[in-house]
């Protein structure tokens, strides 16, 4: 099933423009990197990044560790896919190995709105790539299975209510934030450039009771992690140490410290 839009191709630009530029400011030819990449999978299921580092000459590893270059590039041309192990470590699969699939655009449809829902037709769009034009015949064969709130917002199962344990912390790319067109949930007022910035990167946010009140990301060290937040006001470390201490220990680490930067406003 291929899916391509205008919008679809000028995400793509935008999220290789950083290493793009990388590459050209160093004189390294993107054509020679993307070459070099795919004919490595064709022989090879599975790597390391240090296997792909080693297809090139060692001045060039610096060079390619900025924006994670050659990941991004290797992603986004849809030669390989990471693959988190049980120990949290990663590998690199070659894309050869995805199996071709008889899943339909009704299959994808009943995917997104179980795993989403309640979830919007714009949202939908905004999610897969694709215009409405492209998928609007199938959803109105599959509307009927499906519950409508105030409708705009579908599901698989009828929506319902759930008591949320503040505070959320949520990763950059969580499904929360990239899933949905509509941000104003978690922004309100705010500019969205305070998480989604250029080149793809994208900041996590911390969210309480009242919406947005920071956002964050971390440095890995191999004993430790740190985590670097920036909050819209004054915030008490104390509210989210334990959730912190969760995600340090998943990431497989014994130790955690805080930088907080200076608040937003």
């Amino acid at each position: 099933m291929k899916m391509t839009s205008v919008r679809s191709t000028t995400s793509l630009i935008r999220i290789l423009s950083g290493p793009f530029r990388i590459l050209k400011e160093n004189d390294i030819d993107p054509n020679y990197v993307i070459n070099t990449l795919r004919d490595y999978r064709e022989n090879n299921d599975t790597f390391t990044k240090v296997d792909l580092l080693n297809l090139f000459p060692e001045s060039m590893h610096s060079i390619f560790n900025i924006w994670s270059a050659l990941i991004i590039i290797g992603c986004t041309y849809g030669l390989m896919y990471v693959e988190v192990m049980e120990n949290n470590t990663k590998q690199y699969r070659s894309a050869l190995t995805i199996k071709e699939t008889n899943k339909t655009m009704k299959d994808m449809l009943i995917q997104y709105f179980t795993s989403y829902g309640p979830a919007t037709i714009q949202d939908f769009s905004h999610w897969s790539g694709l215009p409405q034009k492209d998928f609007m015949d199938d959803f109105n064969e599959i509307k009927d299975n499906l519950f409508c709130t105030n409708d705009v917002y579908y599901s698989l199962t009828k929506p319902r209510k759930n008591k949320i344990k503040y505070p959320i912390i949520l990763g950059k790319f969580d499904p929360l934030l990239v899933s949905y067109r509509d941000k104003s949930w978690i922004l309100g007022e705010h500019d969205s450039s305070m998480i989604w910035r250029i080149a793809a990167q994208v900041e996590g946010v911390i969210i309480d009771e009242t919406g947005l009140i920071a956002t964050w990301h971390y440095n890995a060290k191999p004993n430790e992690m740190t985590y670097v937040i920036k909050p819209l006001n004054e915030i008490n470390i104390d509210f989210i140490k334990d959730k912190m201490e969760a995600i340090t220990k998943f990431m497989g680490r014994t130790q955690a410290s805080y930088i907080i930067e200076e608040s937003y406003y």
